[in-house]
């Protein structure tokens, strides 16, 4: 199993319980109940009980060491990209849970400017928020209001050795993986190159330290992501467009982590099945239509229905059984 950070009695929330019950139960929602009607009926009380889906729809995507993934290719323990808050950056902590609920209700969470994201009204974001935006938690879609700033982006801080050289490589490797497994200098180093080889400005960056917004397009799909999560790791925001059927665009910010609330519009969208994770930091970094941001992660509904469904008896059979 996945070990926690150890508390004390009095520190322990009531999530942080629930997360502590699920890890010990080992239990892996992806892994088929025994009693398929009991499980069902404890999910719908945890529903009536909790009325909360603190999710996100399908199509949303997480970031691996291996890439980008989706919920069904997703496994409990696998590490995912996540945001420390007390720390303000990023780092690599392992799924403890993967909650998925049937056709719950959803918000799309927009400005007018382009930014836009769907959830549910429960999923959490980490947002900014107080005279001098100095508070900082996570808070729910249908709790932000006008004067908060929802943090997108944090720099991934790990102590590796500097190195360029690489003793072979080739246009076609996997540089997604390359670029997740690199120090923040080769990142910035790669980031670099990739701007200024890209032409998209037509030469007219020469000073790429003195810039803050860079454009760039990428047939190569594996390229663009390199790239694009090249920006993100180091903490520059990014955002992403269909350009053509082939090429994918994006814009980088070097020196915008927040958006704004103010002129933030938040209105239902329909019903989808949806899904979230659960992290030790309570976050993940998510990719949704176009956008790769800060999120908060799923905790309570499924983890009380998986111990009321064991106290009843029921038990769990893994997939290959």
């Amino acid at each position: 199993g996945v070990s926690l950070p150890s508390l004390k009695k009095e520190e322990i929330s009531l999530v942080d319980k629930i997360i502590l019950e699920m890890e010990s139960e080992v239990l892996n929602e992806k892994n088929v109940p025994t009693n398929p009607s009991l499980w069902s009926k404890m999910k719908s009380r945890a529903k009536a009980k909790f009325d909360v889906y603190p999710c996100v729809p399908l199509d949303s995507q997480a970031i691996t060491k291996d890439g980008l993934k989706t919920y069904d290719e997703l496994k409990i323990g696998e590490n995912i990209l996540t945001y420390n808050i007390n720390k303000d950056i990023l780092e690599w902590k392992p799924i403890l849970h993967l909650h998925f609920y049937e056709q719950a209700p959803l918000k799309r969470i927009y400005k007018k400017t382009g930014f836009s994201l769907r959830a549910t009204e429960n999923h959490k974001w980490v947002v900014r928020s107080g005279n001098e935006y100095q508070n900082i938690s996570l808070v729910e879609t249908k709790d932000i209001h006008k004067r908060m700033r929802v943090v997108t982006c944090a720099s991934l801080e790990e102590n590796k050795s500097f190195n360029l050289f690489e003793e072979k490589w080739s246009k076609k490797d996997n540089w997604v993986e390359k670029v997740l497994s690199w120090n923040k200098e080769q990142r910035e180093v790669y980031l670099a190159s990739s701007i200024v080889y890209d032409g998209y400005d037509k030469g007219g960056s020469t000073k790429i330290r003195d810039r803050h917004t860079f454009g760039f397009t990428q047939k190569n799909d594996d390229h663009f992501w390199a790239t694009l999560l090249s920006a993100y790791l180091n903490g520059y925001y990014v955002s992403f467009y269909e350009k053509t059927d082939c090429i994918t665009g994006a814009t980088i910010i070097r020196n915008k982590k927040y958006h704004s609330t103010q002129n933030l519009i938040i209105e239902d969208d329909g019903v989808e099945d949806v899904w979230c994770p659960t992290t030790e930091n309570n976050t993940w970094v998510m990719v949704q239509n176009g956008l790769v941001t800060i999120t908060g992660n799923s905790a309570y509904a499924n983890g009380w229905a998986a111990k009321e469904y064991k106290k009843a008896g029921g038990k769990w059979k893994s997939v290959d059984e």
